[in-house]
């Protein structure tokens, strides 16, 4: 009787620590897209949107993934509050989850994914304003600080533009936006602060190449990874 009892001891103690080595193991990817749709990103105004989502679809490596994934998609511009719209793929339960409910799950969130990004892009880039800024602190302020992977992907000319800050001002000489990132940087925050980004990784895309931009993404870039972030600046997607 002892040694029955033992050995079920054993096994459902075996069978407690697998689930909670399984549940450890719970992983999920959280993805954010901004697109800039001022008018003096027009050099941005053409994306393609299947290559978009294909290239999304490639860098969140789904396939024989048991991982949850959340996509979030919004434009700014004028707007101090970006709309944010949000696809959702439920994590798949490695003990009992099934592949047919993976499926389906799978469906629904590539279908919202892509209207969303279909969305995105095809706003048009009319607006006068660019609340950069604004639309970085409410993207980010969204994600999971456990979350496994925290990925920003911004399109943009990276010049702000709004009742914050003017960056135009500094377009005779752009330097200065470095000589003053502390005084910039405190404009910033005290109409709101970014959270902590650390374990983000940020790329901003910007094909802008007079002095103005290339400062501009000087400053963004100092100014993310002083909150933590990992940021990588590309001319292309």
């Amino acid at each position: 009787m002892n040694t029955l009892f033992s050995l079920t001891t054993k096994l459902l103690s075996g069978a407690f620590l697998l689930l909670i080595a399984c549940t450890a193991e719970a992983q999920t990817i959280e993805k954010g897209i901004l697109r800039d749709v001022s008018d003096s990103s027009h050099e941005l105004a053409y994306l393609d949107a299947d290559e978009v989502f294909l290239k999304v679809l490639t860098q969140l490596e789904l396939k024989n993934s048991t991982k949850g994934v959340i996509l979030r998609t919004a434009v700014f511009g004028k707007s101090r509050i970006p709309e944010i719209q949000v696809a959702t793929l439920p994590e798949q339960n490695r003990l009992f989850g099934s592949s047919s409910e993976r499926t389906k799950h799978m469906r629904q969130f590539l279908a919202k994914a892509k209207s969303d990004i279909d969305y995105m892009v095809s706003q048009p880039t009319d607006q006068r304003l660019t609340n950069l800024y604004r639309a970085l602190v409410h993207m980010t302020s969204q994600f999971d600080p456990e979350a496994e992977v925290k990925t920003v992907i911004v399109f943009s000319d990276l010049i702000e533009a709004s009742s914050i800050f003017n960056a135009t001002t500094y377009a005779s000489n752009p330097a200065l936006l470095i000589e003053n990132y502390d005084s910039i940087v405190k404009t910033f925050e005290q109409d709101m602060s970014l959270p902590d980004l650390s374990g983000f990784t940020i790329h901003l895309i910007t094909p802008g190449t007079s002095d103005l931009h290339l400062w501009m993404s000087r400053f963004w870039s100092k100014f993310l990874a002083s909150k933590g972030a990992q940021v990588e600046v590309r001319a292309s997607f």
